[in-house]
């Protein structure tokens, strides 16, 4: 697939998206609930990011494909979500919220998110 395509949200595969549908506000709730502020995703390590993302999802976050926002941790996550497909970035987005260990009214959101691209 050719980068523009990639970045294309009128491609459609089954009916579907080819990249996540995530509104401006959403991506912000997401962004304040992970932490991504500062270039960190929750309390993540590279190492641990890349264990995470990978049992979730089965994609290597760190192979390169990631990395056109930047090298970190946040930006390689904003890229994700401009790549992949709804559910696999909602499968993600679900494991992260239950993974995290921050009690904010955000959770409910982020978690009617993640359901919303399931």
């Amino acid at each position: 697939m050719s980068y523009n395509m990639a970045y294309n949200k009128s491609v459609m595969l089954e009916g579907r998206p080819l990249v996540a549908n995530l509104s401006y506000s959403e991506k912000r709730n997401l962004e304040v609930f992970l932490e991504m502020q500062s270039g960190y995703v929750l309390s993540f390590t590279n190492r641990t990011f890349e264990e995470f993302v990978f049992d979730s999802t089965r994609r290597r976050i760190y192979d390169g494909a990631y990395s056109g926002f930047g090298s970190s941790k946040a930006n390689h996550l904003r890229c994700f979500w401009e790549q992949e497909a709804d559910h696999v970035v909602g499968k993600l987005l679900k494991d992260l919220v239950e993974c995290s260990q921050l009690e904010s009214p955000l959770r409910a959101k982020c978690r009617e998110i993640a359901d919303r691209l399931l």
